[in-house]
């Protein structure tokens, strides 16, 4: 089988097995290389910097909350033993004394009765006020106006066409 360049009217030159000899050997050689090939993707876990690795702020972090934990466990141990003792306040018994209220809350008391007596008055106005929509009138209005709309609608107009047409065949009897 001879190898044909259409390039040139006359085909390949005079060394067609010597090239064809070659082309097979560095096609071998290619696909030989091509199977040799490891892949080059480092699929291992990337290297820790240091900083990253030790956490110095997270670890100082843990400590002082820890430390803050201790102090807080300390002042209820000691109120516990207070108590125990008899020294510290009682767990239950009178609720600690209160003023019942200032000297203004009489005349703010009046006041809010006599803004809620207002309302209740604007309320009952508003409530005995005849309603100033007529909602039958509405619905006449609105069956007018879709008249009005089908009218000069132009399906309208030519269904008006067809039924004259059809009434104007049937007295002249063609239909």
């Amino acid at each position: 089988m001879k190898a044909v360049d259409y390039c040139v009217p006359w085909g390949r030159p005079s060394e067609d097995v010597i090239a064809r000899k070659r082309e097979r050997q560095s096609a071998r050689l290619n696909k030989q290389r091509l199977n040799n090939i490891k892949s080059m993707i480092d699929c291992s876990a990337p290297a820790v910097p240091k900083h990253l690795a030790n956490r110095q702020k997270k670890k100082q972090l843990a400590v002082d909350r820890q430390h803050v934990i201790d102090i807080e466990n300390a002042k209820l141990v000691e109120k516990m033993a207070r108590i125990l003792r008899g020294q510290g306040p009682k767990v239950c018994g009178d609720a600690p004394f209160r003023l019942t209220g200032s000297k203004n809350e009489p005349i703010r008391r009046k006041e809010l009765e006599k803004i809620s007596n207002e309302n209740r008055a604007i309320a009952a106005r508003i409530r005995q006020q005849a309603p100033n929509y007529d909602h039958f009138k509405m619905a006449d209005d609105y069956h007018v106006s879709t008249g009005y709309a089908k009218n000069i609608s132009r399906t309208f107009k030519r269904d008006q066409r067809i039924e004259n047409n059809r009434r104007y065949l049937m007295e002249k009897g063609i239909k």
